[in-house]
Formats: structure tokens, C-alpha cells, sequence
């Protein structure tokens, strides 16, 4: 991993990029910030706006959300930003003021594979009026980074290896744990579990609903289930969460959504 890493970093220092990071740092930051809402939305007892928390970091689940379902699905859904975006107020402010520039002299491109973050990033929450700049400007897909290889008759493993730059004053390191929607349902359970009940959970048994793309997960406290948690990929579970939730018979406490089947493998 470490040195496609690095192949990929010198691939785009030879395209003219001055600096490369990884998502580590956002990643972590976006976990921490769901735990902590996940456990006072918990504590607040509230199933008519704030459970089931739904979590945030899909663009397409997250445009469904508000053109099909509007103000009555808004208040479940987490406030949290995606790992992308995170990493675009760590760029444009933190990196900014350390190198003594202006937000919008910082040019910040991302490398995704979903489509649908360029979306996200060109969403006016994510534009600063003040400073005229977005937090990410431009997206660029894995599949298009393929592209530009073939057009330069490259393949990654002839790129010279070059290491990742660090945030300055930002730890980085970071492993996600659970699938590959970014790991929000396994860490915010783990979490939860400690903090509300003061247990500590093993390896995590789903319970297969319909279909691979819809699994939930309950944890026993003394013999009593306390917290029911799910994951819904591909708009016909998620569909099927929300007719739940507004007849009023959804029983899951927090539910990973992603619109892309099998949680699309990757971290967004």
C-alpha cells in the first residue's frame, strides 16, 4: 500500500503538483466528530428528530435525501462533513495560515472514486464568500487519474516513488475499522458501546436483511438490547429505511447509508 502510495505521489508531482496528502487526518477527524454526535443524540432520547442518526458522507445518498424527502429527513441526517471536505477546511484554513497565504491561493484538488464528490464539492455550504473559494476545488476520479496515465503511456509502477507530505501539526495516521463505507458503523458502535454501557464489543455478527446490502447489528447489555445499529446500501434498502422511518417503525438507533451497492469499497 505504502508504495503505490508513494508511485501514485510522484505520478503527480511530475503533473506540476507542490504538495501531496492522504486522507488519514480527515478520516479520523470525521469518526471522532460522529461518535460524539451519535452518543449526545443518544442521550438526548429524541426518536422524532434525532434518531436513527443517519451518517452523512455519501453525496448521492445525501442529494436523494433532500430532493425526495426534504424537511423530514433532514434532522436525522448526521451534521457531520465527509472526510473530504474536512480536508478541505484543514487545506484551505489550518495549511493556509501556516504558510502565511490566503485561502484562495491554495489551490486543493482531491482524488476520489466516486463521481458524486464533485457534487459535494461544488456545494455552496462548502464556498467562502469572504475569501472567494471553495474547500475543494476540483475533484478528479480515479478512473479519470487512469486516464492520464494512459495518455502519458504510464503505468504507476514506472513513476518514481516519492513520500507523502504531512500536514503540518496534524497526526495522519489512520485505519479504519469495519467495511468499506469509511468504517463509521463499526467505530461509532465500538464507541458508543464503552461510553453509554461501559462494554467492550468483540468481533461484530451481522444479521443479514434481504440482501448483503442491508445488515444490522444489535448489542446486549446485560441481557437487554441497548443499541440497534444497520448498514443500507443502494437506494432500494435506503428506500426501505426511510418508509420505515415515517411509519414511525424504523427500530435502529444509527444506520450507514451509502446509494452505491456494497458500500462502494472505499472511504469517502
Amino acid at each position: 500500500m505504502k508504495e503505490c502510495e508513494e508511485k501514485f505521489c510522484g505520478f503527480l508531482r511530475s503533473m506540476g503538483v507542490d504538495r501531496v496528502y492522504d486522507m488519514g487526518a480527515a478520516s479520523a477527524l470525521a469518526l471522532k466528530e460522529t461518535q460524539r454526535e451519535f452518543v449526545d443524540r443518544y442521550r438526548s432520547g429524541d426518536r422524532k428528530s434525532a434518531l436513527p442518526m443517519l451518517t452523512s458522507a455519501c453525496p448521492g445518498w445525501i442529494c436523494y435525501a433532500e430532493k425526495t424527502h426534504g424537511s423530514f429527513i433532514l434532522p436525522f441526517i448526521s451534521t457531520t462533513k465527509s472526510p473530504q471536505q474536512i480536508m478541505g477546511s484543514l487545506v484551505k484554513n489550518h495549511l493556509a495560515e501556516h504558510q502565511c497565504k490566503s485561502p484562495s491561493q491554495i489551490y486543493h484538488l482531491t482524488v476520489m472514486m466516486c463521481y458524486d464528490k464533485k457534487l459535494e464539492a461544488s456545494r455552496d455550504d462548502f464556498y467562502d464568500d469572504l475569501y472567494r473559494t471553495r474547500d475543494v476545488d476540483c475533484v478528479v476520479t480515479s478512473l479519470e487519474v487512469e486516464q492520464m496515465l494512459e495518455q502519458r503511456n504510464l503505468v504507476l509502477s514506472q513513476c518514481e516513488s516519492v513520500p507523502l507530505d504531512r500536514l503540518p501539526g496534524v497526526e495522519s495516521s489512520f485505519h479504519a475499522v469495519g467495511g468499506g463505507a469509511g468504517g463509521y458503523l463499526e467505530n461509532i458502535l465500538s464507541f458508543a458501546a464503552k461510553e453509554l454501557f461501559q462494554t467492550e464489543i468483540g468481533p461484530i455478527e451481522y444479521k443479514v436483511i434481504r440482501n448483503q446490502d442491508f445488515r444490522e447489528v444489535t448489542i446486549i447489555v446485560n441481557g437487554e438490547p441497548k443499541l440497534h445499529f444497520a448498514a443500507a446500501y443502494g437506494f432500494r434498502n435506503i428506500q426501505n429505511i426511510v418508509q420505515k422511518m415515517k411509519r414511525g417503525k424504523c427500530p435502529y438507533d444509527f444506520v450507514e447509508i451509502m446509494a452505491c451497492p456494497s458500500g462502494k469499497n472505499f472511504s469517502p
